[in-house]
């Protein structure tokens, strides 16, 4: 789920515009976008990968720090993502086990991701062909971070689960 305010951003930078310009054009398929997300997904597991002694979704705050993670008590969906006070804004519910609020961080980025060419041209893809995209996008993440992390399992140095970087406040805003 994703709100929209007025005063969304059109120009960003760093690792939310890499990850755009692998995107940039609307997809002339389902498939074609299937393509553009691995390739997201993939140079967000490249980026994350320096930053290899942290917690996997802790490595967000510094390579997309105009997104902002937050736990929500009484958040009746897994998640949401809206653009407010010049930065992103990703609410997961509280409540939900940490492997649902890493997915769900990675679902709503993939929505950040993908905003600016859904506003393009909305009616490209349907909104559930968006919303696979965004399950692919975060399913292919946490693949391809468990697949990394499979090769190096006695090391000392090998992170252990972890989740973003949060806020935790009493409710939804």
């Amino acid at each position: 789920m994703t709100m929209e305010t007025d005063d969304t951003p059109s120009v960003c930078t760093g690792t939310l515009a890499a990850l755009r310009a692998l995107a940039a054009e609307p997809p002339v398929s389902i498939t074609n976008a299937l393509r553009a997300t691995d390739a997201q997904a993939q140079l967000l597991v490249d980026l994350m990968t320096p930053a290899y002694h942290q917690p996997l979704l802790g490595r967000h705050a510094s390579l997309i720090p105009s997104v902002i993670v937050e736990t929500i008590d009484d958040l009746p969906v897994p998640g949401t993502a809206f653009w407010a006070k010049r930065c992103w804004h990703i609410h997961i519910r509280a409540s939900d086990p940490i492997d649902t609020q890493n997915f769900t961080v990675l679902h709503e980025l993939k929505h950040i991701i993908d905003y600016p060419l859904r506003r393009k041209q909305p009616d490209r893809l349907s909104d559930s062909d968006w919303e696979t995209l965004a399950d692919h996008f975060a399913g292919r993440m946490l693949a391809r971070e468990s697949s990394h992390n499979a090769w190096d399992v006695g090391s000392a140095n090998k992170p252990q689960a972890g989740q973003w970087p949060t806020t935790k406040t009493g409710g939804a805003s």
